[in-house]
């Protein structure tokens, strides 16, 4: 997902951004859908 290949290429460091990265998407998601339902 994330290309940050050139850090140490450390595939747990690319595992860790790319769960970081799905966590964020999720919280924005489930914030858009709040503000959805509530307004």
């Amino acid at each position: 997902m994330v290309g940050i290949e050139f850090v140490c290429g450390s595939d747990v460091v690319l595992v860790v951004v790319d769960v970081l990265v799905v966590v964020v998407l999720v919280g924005m998601i489930q914030v858009v859908l709040i503000v959805v339902v509530v307004e």
